[in-house]
């Protein structure tokens, strides 16, 4: 959900309206006057300008290449912690490929895909269904013929019959559908419904990829290029078209059971090993991905377009001394939705909750309305501070378990995550916040460090903040 526009944002001077200011998931839409610029502090790279020069240089020397054997587009994974400012910035990547002639279809793939079992062909649909929604409404009239012939490869492998009035009764009866739809309409809500049912009727929708997908990427280009082509005969012709796909790094990372991979779904197992099906889309194409992805050894082989990375806000440096910069922003974003003079007791509250955020946005407000909720009287004082930040190491005990401590602990002492399927799941849960200054490092989140499980096995003089 983005937040909505906010022109004229007041800064809020009850504990209430702090509340209020901040929701811990909602991505600023660009230009909002609460959005701060957090990239000298993630490392220096920004990623709205990265991404979109990659796309058009790409573009450019295409054209100036007689042989034509380099792929015209670009497919890009952006990987990050959920809850480090992703969204925002691919909102403001949009915005940027907008203003420079490009057309744009970003979607959350929460919509069409179930993210606890999530396929290729899941997010190959979703793809080809986003499109042909953005461009309908974007007014751009693909033809009704190639969108019929997609919508009868699809039905009749799913509903394994070729009778188009056959096909067209069962989505009408089954899907409750109106029968003045047309027939590409009726195909996608079906099918928009089967990826988010059940298991069968999952694997039942996947079969018109998976059985035979030279068929269907073929089928999927013959719509992308006919709105690439349509694109580029406006009056006032686009550049091009670019899909991003967010929440994809909410998938599952890795299955692990007594160490070893199981499951069928991870992931690792989705971009890897079906690399060549998810770059075939012939479009520029940007991938949000769990973090654990960037230490799979063969990621960059198969996509060497890019794998991004969105690193946390430093607030500590890789000797653990306080980055008061990084602290210094965040109290900034905090301050552009709360009058902190009125709120706050005193504004070096403000920066303990940064600190204890580990740099993590998402974490921040959440300790913020943790202390609104816990102050007592009108201000919040370094009781509610030290309650919201219980309640934060509350959450993250739910997520450590005895067999992750020593990893935990390894993290901690030697500042990186070890390229080892076992550490996967462990920056997937936050539990472990990856920075980006020179070299690339890793620490264990200051919450976890509180936690019981951890503070059993390390007293609390070895512990953040003891």
């Amino acid at each position: 959900m983005l937040a909505p526009p906010a022109p004229s944002f007041v800064p809020a001077t009850t504990l209430k309206e702090a509340y209020r200011a901040c929701p811990p998931d909602t991505p600023l839409r660009p230009g909002d006057p609460r959005y701060v610029e957090f990239a000298d502090w993630r490392g220096g790279d920004h990623l709205p300008e990265m991404l979109s020069e990659r796309i058009e240089w790409k573009a450019f020397a295409d054209e100036d290449d007689p042989t034509g054997y380099e792929r015209q587009y670009v497919t890009v994974l952006v990987a990050g912690h959920r809850g480090s400012g992703k969204s925002t910035e691919l909102l403001r990547l949009q915005r940027r490929l907008r203003n420079d002639g490009y057309v744009v279809v970003l979607f959350d793939s929460t919509k069409d895909v179930d993210l606890d079992d999530a396929d290729y062909a899941d997010i190959l649909l979703a793809l080809l269904f986003n499109v042909v929604e953005a461009a309908q409404t974007e007014g751009i009239a693909i033809d009704p013929g190639k969108l019929d012939l997609v919508a009868m490869n699809l039905a009749q492998v799913t509903f394994e019959t070729s009778n188009r009035t056959e096909i067209e009764e069962r989505l009408e009866s089954e899907f409750a559908m109106s029968g003045d739809l047309p027939l590409f309409a009726k195909v996608r809500a079906g099918f928009q419904s089967l990826l988010k049912s059940t298991e069968e009727t999952r694997t039942n929708a996947r079969r018109v990829v998976k059985q035979r997908p030279a068929q269907f990427l073929a089928d999927l280009n013959i719509v992308l290029d006919d709105v690439t082509r349509r694109l580029r005969a406006l009056p006032e012709p686009k550049a091009g078209l670019v899909v991003i796909v967010d929440s994809l790094d909410r998938m599952i990372s890795e299955r692990v059971d007594g160490g070893a991979l199981v499951g069928t779904t991870t992931a690792r197992q989705v971009f890897l090993d079906h690399a060549d099906h998810l770059k075939a889309p012939d479009c520029h194409l940007v991938y949000t991905v769990p973090i654990s992805l960037c230490y799979s050894d063969n990621v960059q082989t198969r996509y060497p377009d890019g794998v991004e990375a969105v690193p946390m806000i430093k607030v500590i440096d890789a000797e653990g001394e306080v980055c008061e910069g990084g602290v210094a922003v965040l109290h900034q974003a905090v301050a552009k939705r709360i009058d902190v003079e009125t709120v706050f007791a005193s504004p070096d509250l403000v920066d303990r909750l940064c600190r204890f955020s580990g740099g993590n946005t998402r974490d921040l407000f959440r300790l913020v309305r943790y202390a609104c909720q816990s102050a007592d009287g009108d201000r919040i004082d370094g009781a509610a501070v030290t309650d919201a930040e219980a309640r934060l190491v509350r959450d993250y005990d739910l997520f450590v378990k005895d067999e992750d401590v020593p990893k935990l602990r390894r993290i901690h002492d030697e500042n990186r995550l070890p390229r080892d399927p076992a550490f996967n799941h462990l920056p997937h849960q936050l539990l472990v916040l990856e920075y980006q200054n020179g070299d690339r490092w890793a620490d264990v989140h200051p919450a976890v460090l509180r936690t019981p499980a951890y503070r059993r096995a390390h007293p609390p003089a070895d512990a953040l903040d003891a």
